[in-house]
């Protein structure tokens, strides 16, 4: 079996068919007590998630998964983290679901989730595009809007578009929560995440985006990847 999280200098045509990097219930190896986390199921059990940390929590609030763990008795006395619910990127004027669900999904239900959501008051929210989630990419030159990758809402967008720059950077050395490469105030797994653009003259791969290496990848529609939605 292929491990999770494979560095892109020794083996990047695996990134194609991995699921990326990041523990929990979906896939990949869980979090020790002290170890970081974004969500309950990233923890072993019976630990619990609370400002990123998996901890001994069985009567805290775990609200980046939004839980209340336990009976709560002791809830007043954890820190709280302060997650709004959107974030609007002012680079770009679209609007990001902040924190995202533990499950991840194939494109159709990852598409089906997003028209459903209703958040904040918003009920227009909907599956990027892979330029669009490209624009949530920090601190990786290669693929970040503008950089030398040419998969692009406006660029390429065939299988033989991508190039090698379009593997990213190193593993988790960008600027967002433990070196995730989105902006600091998003929340969720570090994984590989959906596009709503499918790969050109294909109809079984869709391209997304692995933003623990910020790797532009093709994954087959079937598979399952994180979700996050957007509104403009």
């Amino acid at each position: 079996m292929v491990r999770t999280c494979i560095r892109l200098t020794l083996l990047p045509i695996l990134l194609l068919y991995t699921t990326g990097c990041g523990g929990g219930a979906d896939g990949g190896r869980l979090s020790a007590e002290g170890e970081s986390c974004t969500r309950t199921a990233q923890c072993r059990a019976p630990l619990v998630c609370v400002n990123r940390v998996c901890g001994d929590g069985a009567s805290v609030v775990d609200v980046v998964a939004g839980d209340v763990v336990g009976d709560g008795a002791g809830a007043e006395d954890a820190a709280i983290p302060d997650l709004p619910l959107t974030w609007v990127d002012p680079e770009t004027g679209l609007e990001w679901q902040v924190t995202t669900i533990a499950e991840r999904l194939p494109v159709a239900e990852a598409v089906a989730h997003c028209e459903e959501l209703n958040l904040a008051g918003f009920d227009d929210w909907r599956l990027p595009t892979i330029g669009e989630l490209r624009s949530l990419i920090r601190g990786c030159w290669a693929t970040q809007t503008g950089g030398v990758c040419t998969i692009d809402d406006d660029g390429c967008l065939a299988w033989d578009c991508r190039i090698e720059a379009c593997n990213g950077c190193n593993y988790m050395t960008g600027p967002g929560p433990d070196g995730v490469f989105w902006p600091p105030t998003l929340a969720g797994a570090c994984c590989s995440y959906w596009s709503s653009t499918p790969v050109e003259g294909s109809d079984i791969h869709g391209w997304g985006i692995d933003f623990s290496y910020a790797v532009i990848s093709s994954p087959g529609l079937t598979q399952a990847r994180s979700v996050r939605c957007v509104r403009e």
